[in-house]
């Protein structure tokens, strides 16, 4: 059993990474509830408004992605090319080609950068460097299995 399940979860990973490179979403439509007026009109001066998660959504407008509040304001300054929901405190995002995490408040979690990361689940994330397979814990320290 154990075998099939590390066979099942690198096929996820590698969907997610394909999805991640090749510029689409894990969301392909834009799921929009029904809101009140004035909470519409926060969204549509968005290209995009992806689920909220933690009390945050992820938002595309000109390229570029980040996350707002439930008013659909940013929260923090910083653009990228990719982000994630976030996870355990944590959202993973993309910026010329490295992958990091970001705290709530958008500074980032750890200085390292990666080639790719995934996202927290049970206090760990799987992330690629050079080649190199490792979990990291929610601080960016390498964890040793």
């Amino acid at each position: 059993m154990g075998k099939y399940r590390a066979v099942l979860w690198t096929l996820v990973v590698a969907v997610m990474f394909l999805f991640a490179v090749s510029g689409c979403t894990t969301a392909p439509v834009s799921v929009k509830p029904p809101a009140a007026a004035e909470e519409t009109d926060w969204r549509s001066k968005y290209d995009y408004v992806g689920p909220f998660s933690e009390g945050r959504a992820w938002v595309k407008k000109d390229g570029q992605e980040f996350h707002v509040d439930r008013n659909g304001k940013p929260i923090y300054d910083a653009r990228y090319d990719w982000v994630g929901w976030f996870s355990e405190g944590r959202a993973l995002v993309m910026k010329d080609g490295k992958w990091w995490h970001i705290l709530p408040n958008g500074e980032a979690a750890y200085p390292a950068r990666y080639d790719w990361v995934g996202s927290f689940s049970e206090g760990l994330a799987w992330v690629v460097k050079d080649g190199e397979e490792c979990h990291i814990d929610r601080n960016g320290k390498r964890i040793e299995e």
